[in-house]
């Protein structure tokens, strides 16, 4: 599937952007964003499940003020592979992009994120941010993830970070202290990990 969208004169684009599908089907979609003087794009994107899904999302700041915000969530089970892929220009000065990206990847599922932005040589006061984690829920269960900034200009607040890890054994073990079975203590951390992503999408 490919969709475009084009916001100019302070428009507003929320997307919401959901991949549900059998544990056998397969796909791929393109979706690229050219934003305008003080427009604004906001995306959460939750690739749930399916064989393979692939997302690529271009978004091209190409005015000031112009703003972007991607959140996302992806949750492969066994043998699911869920790719995501978002690029952000920042063409020119006094733009914002912000990016953030969850994974809860069950045994044997395998979960991807790139988020690169790109900041042009003359795109000073650019503000950015990338930031990817995921939890790895069981044997097997596999993340690549790569936030990345490639930036031409000075005068620039540009940020990323990534982690990956398991559920916290001492937040496990003080739900369990509280009369909380493991298993549903799992379950609520796990909510917890991408309710508290979800929440701020503005």
């Amino acid at each position: 599937s490919f969709s475009r969208v084009c916001i100019s004169g302070e428009g507003t684009c929320n997307h919401l952007s959901i991949h549900q599908l059998a544990s056998t089907a397969l796909h791929f979609g393109h979706t690229q964003v050219n934003i305008g003087h003080a427009g604004r794009y906001t995306q959460c994107n939750l690739a749930l499940s399916g064989s393979l899904v692939r997302q690529d999302t271009v978004i091209n700041l190409q005015e000031a003020d112009a703003f972007t915000q991607c959140h996302g969530v992806y949750t492969p089970q066994q043998k699911m592979v869920l790719d995501t892929h978002v690029e952000v220009n920042h063409r020119v000065p006094n733009t914002v992009s912000k990016l953030a990206y969850r994974g809860v990847v069950a045994a044997g599922g395998i979960g991807i994120f790139n988020g690169l932005v790109r900041v042009a040589k003359n795109a000073i006061g650019t503000d950015s941010d990338v930031q990817s984690r995921a939890l790895l829920l069981g044997q097997g269960a596999e993340v690549y993830a790569k936030p990345e900034l490639i930036i031409d200009a000075d005068a620039v607040k540009c940020s990323h970070g990534n982690s990956i890890g398991q559920l916290d054994e001492t937040q496990l073990f003080y739900l369990q202290s509280r009369g909380v079975a493991l298993p549903q203590a799992r379950t609520v951390l796990t909510q917890a990990f991408v309710t508290e992503l979800l929440d701020v999408v503005q």
